[in-house]
């Protein structure tokens, strides 16, 4: 009998075609994870875009509500002032604020109403840092009603001065407050001459009207 004989069989492996084929497919899945990274970015980036729009949408909107209630409060307002001048037969009615908003530092005429051929006293009295006026800034803050008799009554120069520019003999102020008891301005009366009208009934009167400003009166910037 014959011994048998085992035959070595080489088989020849491609490595070429191997390597190409797993270089296809690195390259087929990083390809996909970058079409569906892009698209992912895209869809956001669309919805962050959607999302400002409509976030500018809705601010406009509210802008436009606040303006709307804004000057339909300053119509009402300025038919308090008027009325407030003739009750009281005042020369000049104004109201003077506190500004801006959270960084109080300055004082303003805001709104004014003056009897035929009274110069308005709004010019004189806008953006005045409280350092010029500290007395008269303390008082309006702190005191409910301050009468000024005299000119010396406002205590600052300054405020003297304008009183005397403008030809002012006597001035009141009423303090308004908002819903939180936050100062947000005074109400305010003065005569060019001595006037007959008591105390107690110009306080009523300013009472009676910074009640009804004092709710609706915008913030002044």
């Amino acid at each position: 009998m014959e011994p048998i004989t085992t035959a070595t069989v080489a088989t020849n492996i491609d490595w070429t075609t191997i390597i190409i084929t797993i270089i296809s497919t690195v390259q087929a899945v990083l390809l996909g994870w970058f079409v569906y990274n892009q698209y992912t970015k895209n869809k956001k980036t669309d919805q962050d875009v959607e999302r400002e729009k409509l976030r500018q949408e809705t601010e406009l909107e509210l802008l436009k509500e606040r303006t709307k209630a804004d000057n339909q409060n300053i119509a009402i307002i300025y038919n308090e002032l008027h009325e407030l001048l003739l009750e009281s037969g005042a020369d000049r009615v104004y109201i003077v604020q506190p500004h801006p908003p959270h960084d109080q530092h300055l004082i303003s005429v805001t709104m004014e109403v003056a009897q035929k051929g009274v110069v308005p006293i709004k010019a004189s009295i806008q953006n005045i840092p409280f350092a010029d006026l500290p007395v008269i800034v303390k008082n309006l803050a702190t005191n409910c009603f301050n009468m000024f008799a005299t000119i010396e009554d406002f205590g600052d120069s300054k405020a003297q001065s304008i009183a005397r520019i403008n030809g002012i003999y006597q001035s009141a102020a009423k303090r308004m407050v908002n819903s939180s008891g936050v100062w947000v301005g005074n109400l305010f009366v003065d005569y060019n001459s001595s006037t007959s009208i008591s105390e107690t009934k110009l306080k009523a009167f300013l009472k009676d009207h910074a009640n009804t400003i004092q709710h609706i009166l915008p913030e002044f910037k």
